[in-house]
């Protein structure tokens, strides 16, 4: 799980790093994503491994549900909305929620949410990275 994670935070600061310098915005999200999924590696880890501060990680998956319920639910109800707040917020927010609700279970319940954070954080990647060139080569016309 380790790798996976690395490989999360990785792809996220080099897609991120590459969208805040083509969009020549801030760094600052793509840090502060990059943060919250070692974040949520290391609550998973405490909670795998019960380690002191382990029922904090009860606490995040409920939030992370309770935040992927809401984003849906405005998103739904919002006409002008992009498809990253449609379907990626929600969709990472609740594979966040399910891998740190399985922490403890066995290893063949483990996989499958892991495996449904790496896909949720590639489509986050890919919704973000396609609105960052669409807003450059919208830049680049005016």
């Amino acid at each position: 799980m380790r790798i996976v994670f690395l490989a999360a935070i990785c792809a996220q600061l080099i897609l991120g790093l590459w969208r805040a310098r083509l969009l020549g915005s801030s760094v600052t999200p793509a840090l502060a994503l990059a943060a919250l999924i070692a974040v949520v590696g290391g609550l998973w880890f405490m909670k795998r491994y019960d380690a002191p501060g382990a029922p904090l990680a009860n606490l995040v998956a409920l939030l992370a549900a309770t935040v992927g319920a809401l984003s849906a639910i405005s998103a739904a109800n919002a006409p002008f909305i992009g498809s990253v707040a449609r379907i990626s917020v929600p969709l990472f927010a609740f594979a966040i929620a399910a891998l740190l609700a399985v922490a403890r279970q066995e290893r063949r319940f483990v996989w499958p949410a892991a495996i449904a954070l790496l896909i949720a954080l590639a489509i986050l990647e890919i919704d973000l990275t396609r609105d960052a060139s669409w807003e450059a080569a919208r830049a680049d016309l005016r």
